[in-house]
């Protein structure tokens, strides 16, 4: 089971997660490019297409196929990707947070202006500018773009979360099977202020059977 991070995060945003997925599934939580202990040296524009296609390489390198995917915010979104352009690699996604277009109608418009404040306020190419680019200018996706997967998936998100309900429900319902769950008062850290009953609906998507 593969675990990524959203942006400005690492595999520690998990760590209440990794012991109780452990406890069911091979875990494998991974810091992406640029982040914690991974590095960009090469420094290419980021989309969600790079981070997975460093995801893909990962796989390739450990051996691994039919993976079940657990993504979180931008993790969410490089999971999307993932199974869009190479499905093989993917048994089920678990979609946390995830948006299509960073646009009004999708994410909490205080947060875009927020963003849009903190870049122009960064030197152009320095890290952070870079992440908050990819933040402000992708994914590109349409719900349409989603009819072709074939993937198990779970789509979650947070009462209060900056992903807008709306977009959740409908990103859900553009997603062949999905199901969908909203986390009563909560928000977009959901898996740190709901970690029992988190894992709860993760594992029981996943086929654990719960005590």
């Amino acid at each position: 089971m593969l675990l990524l991070h959203g942006n400005g995060q690492s595999i520690a945003a998990w760590h209440r997660q990794i012991a109780e997925l452990a406890k069911h599934f091979r875990v494998l939580a991974v810091d992406t490019r640029g982040h914690s202990r991974s590095l960009d040296e090469t420094r290419p524009e980021l989309t969600y297409d790079l981070l997975a296609e460093d995801v893909g390489q990962l796989l390739d390198h450990l051996q691994l196929r039919q993976v079940r995917v657990l993504g979180w915010s931008d993790g969410a979104n490089t999971a999307l990707h993932l199974a869009r352009r190479a499905p093989g690699y993917v048994a089920a996604l678990v979609l946390v947070g995830a948006n299509l277009p960073p646009a009004p109608e999708a994410v909490d418009p205080a947060l875009l202006a927020y963003l849009q404040q903190e870049l122009a306020a960064l030197p152009p190419t320095s890290a952070a500018a870079r992440w908050y680019q990819l933040l402000l200018q992708e994914p590109h996706l349409r719900p349409i773009d989603l009819a072709g997967l074939r993937v198990p998936t779970l789509v979650l998100a947070g009462q209060y979360d900056i992903i807008l309900k709306a977009h959740t429900r409908a990103l859900a319902a553009a997603i062949p099977g999905a199901r969908l769950h909203i986390f009563p008062e909560a928000s977009h850290f959901v898996p740190h202020e709901q970690p029992r009953e988190f894992n709860a609906r993760v594992l029981e998507f996943l086929g654990v059977q719960q005590p």
